[in-house]
């Protein structure tokens, strides 16, 4: 049996020990109204006020017992009281160094050394007080500041649960130590909520880091000079293209299954920037797939009108020809007849030129 065992029953005891204390009186009280209408004689004259003494003497001593042990308890209940009274004292001092603490205005480490120390007597209780009020006179007398900082905390935390702010940031001469508290509880909640569901925040995160990679390889993708020699570069973006078509379903069904989780479990929507989520999810590739469409098409408009113009100088070149009578086959071979037709005269005027005319015969 250990040490700890035996002290739970010995308070057991004391509890049921009081108990019965409290029962033998009230038999005692009984047994004394009894003893006191009971008709007196000679023969149980002496027996009776014996029995009545020994029964006064019993009720003094259960009576005294018992207000000992309530006396005890009441004892050990200001006690108590006296060490829970500390206790907050410290827990104030505490957080209101910790604001302090954050624009260093108090030392945080002799505010811990006088806290953890495990003392409960009245010298330590003054020391604490004036502490207490030490932290309380600089909080007042930097509430402007304190209050600008916990607001940048604020836009932190709305911006890591995905929030849109719906405080509006009071005017200096607003400050005072409620409103410093209440924002102070509005970085808490936003923790605790952070916290509670850390694992959605993070998977939403992480989509949204391949969403952004991804359209970055789209763009990478419509370069003009993408398909010159980048060192092996076009096929290491394929290779992280395809993990991250291969991911973003995997993330995305995974944070279905923990939002329909979190509905269930509060009755309400989860919600990004004041949009559900899955919706939000949705809404983004519809939104990829019409602009992947809409490049598409400007694309085959940009070929299209590339290509008109050519066909448009070879257009002009015909019709010239055309203007002419001839086509441009026809055109080329009438040049060349020409051509040809021209050397064969005057090939023929030259040997006509050599030829010399018949002699005629002179007659007398």
């Amino acid at each position: 049996m250990s040490v700890d065992t035996l002290c739970k029953i010995w308070a057991l005891k004391l509890v049921t020990f009081q108990a019965d204390i409290s029962s033998l009186l009230k038999k005692s009280k009984r047994l004394a109204e009894q003893l006191n209408n009971t008709t007196i004689n000679m023969e149980n004259s002496q027996s009776l006020t014996q029995d009545k003494l020994r029964l006064h003497e019993l009720m003094v001593h259960l009576t005294e017992e018992l207000q000992r042990h309530r006396d005890e308890a009441s004892a050990k209940k200001r006690l108590h009281e006296w060490q829970k009274s500390l206790d907050r004292m410290r827990a104030k001092i505490r957080k209101i160094s910790h604001t302090l603490g954050e624009v260093g205005l108090v030392d945080m480490a002799a505010i811990d050394k006088l806290c953890d120390t495990e003392d409960y007597s009245q010298p330590h209780y003054e020391v604490l007080s004036q502490e207490l009020q030490r932290c309380e006179a600089l909080r007042h007398d930097n509430l402007s500041i304190l209050i600008d900082r916990v607001w940048s905390q604020i836009y932190l935390w709305f911006n890591m649960t995905l929030q849109h702010s719906d405080m509006k940031h009071c005017k200096q001469d607003c400050a005072s130590v409620e409103l410093l508290e209440l924002l102070e509880q509005k970085v808490i909640d936003l923790q605790a909520f952070y916290h509670d569901h850390s694992d959605i925040f993070q998977l939403y995160s992480k989509r949204d880091e391949l969403w952004t990679r991804m359209a970055e390889l789209d763009h990478l993708a419509g370069e003009p000079a993408r398909y010159r020699n980048r060192g092996g570069q076009l096929l290491r973006e394929e290779k992280e293209r395809n993990y991250i078509q291969s991911k973003l379903p995997e993330i995305e069904a995974k944070l279905g299954e923990l939002v329909r989780h979190f509905e269930e479990s509060e009755g309400r929507q989860f919600t990004v920037f004041n949009v559900e989520i899955i919706h939000k999810i949705t809404m983004d590739w519809e939104e990829y797939n019409l602009t992947k469409t809409n490049e598409t098409q400007r694309r085959k408009q940009s070929m299209f009108q590339t290509t008109t113009p050519r066909l448009t100088r070879g257009s002009s070149t015909t019709s010239s020809l055309a203007s002419n009578g001839k086509t441009p086959q026809r055109a080329k071979s009438g040049k060349l007849l020409a051509r040809g037709l021209s050397s064969n005269c005057s090939t023929s005027s030259s040997l006509l030129s050599d030829r010399k005319p018949p002699q005629r015969n002179k007659c007398g």
